[in-house]
């Protein structure tokens, strides 16, 4: 049963972004050489998707997926934004604000998307090979644009923004994880997110922590395939490969401070485990792992 306040929340926002890319989509119509435009309708695309992936939405999560493809592309110049490329760009999100409505008003996805999924490959492969002429006068076009600079600062404003959200939702799944809320399931959602993270990551191109992100997503998977739940060495695997992410990200990261004081506190706790785990003697001490003090012998002599 999906709870309704959230699908109201998702409803709301998807209809919010979908009102973004499509007043980016017609002002880049007319500016195809403005980065930021491009990066306006990245946004969006992966704000739906991260939404919809969340919620479990595939088909609106799939279709978005395939037009931040076609934007990344657009992104590297590989492609020109043309009006058909745009005019199937617009077609998609009218489809996702049908499937959105069916949600709203039957709790699923009722429409099909795979006609917009081959409409976009067929584009892709009749426009992945520009002429060197055409290269040439695309980059021309780009040193003389004077919003490169902005579409800069803007990708990583839209890093900053996205990498907060996904840090926020891998720590509260770290703490449904220290509660013991059925482990597996909480690693394979946070193997969604770190997949979401790497593409972010690589559309930006931060290499850095992109590398950091496709170890931890094989950990991730070692981990769900495991035969055996190792819950304390799950936590202080995740614990330090997500302190190893956050120390790679800007330092103004919109993580609300609770949720970094709870790692460093799992951290801690790691940590003085291991070291009271190190000072147990070899000896068998029975049910009492750690030195007993006076009282607590004598009371044990009198129990035996």
């Amino acid at each position: 049963m999906i709870d309704q306040e959230m699908l109201k929340d998702f409803v709301d926002e998807v209809e919010e972004h979908i009102r973004e890319f499509e007043n980016s989509g017609l002002a880049l119509e007319k500016k195809p050489d403005d980065m930021t435009l491009v990066n306006d309708l990245f946004r969006s695309a992966h704000s739906i998707k991260g939404a919809a992936g969340y919620m479990g939405f595939s088909r609106i999560a799939d279709l978005s997926h395939k037009m931040e493809n076609v934007i990344d592309l657009i992104r590297e110049r590989s492609i020109n934004p043309d009006k058909n490329l745009m005019n199937i760009l617009f077609q998609c999100m009218d489809r996702i604000r049908k499937l959105t409505a069916e949600i709203e008003s039957e709790g699923s996805e009722k429409s099909e998307i795979e006609d917009l999924v081959i409409l976009i490959d067929n584009v892709l492969k009749d426009k992945s090979v520009k002429t060197d002429k055409e290269i040439e006068e695309t980059d021309k076009a780009s040193d003389s644009s004077p919003s490169t600079t902005d579409a800069d600062r803007e990708l990583k404003e839209i890093f900053a923004q996205q990498a907060g959200e996904y840090v926020t939702q891998l720590l509260q799944l770290l703490g449904d994880l220290s509660a013991n809320v059925d482990p597996r399931a909480t690693v394979a959602q946070m193997m969604s997110i770190i997949i979401d993270f790497i593409q972010l990551a690589s559309y930006i191109e931060e290499k850095k922590v992109e590398a950091i992100l496709e170890t931890f997503a094989e950990n991730l998977r070692e981990m769900h395939e495991s035969d055996t739940v190792l819950l304390d060495q799950w936590k202080t695997s995740i614990s330090g490969t997500l302190r190893s992410v956050i120390n790679e990200l800007p330092d103004d990261l919109a993580v609300e401070e609770k949720l970094l004081e709870m790692l460093d506190e799992d951290n801690r706790i790691d940590s003085d485990l291991s070291e009271r785990t190190e000072k147990v003697p070899e000896k068998d001490e029975g049910l009492f792992a750690f030195p007993l003090d006076e009282e607590e012998k004598s009371l044990l002599q009198d129990f035996e």
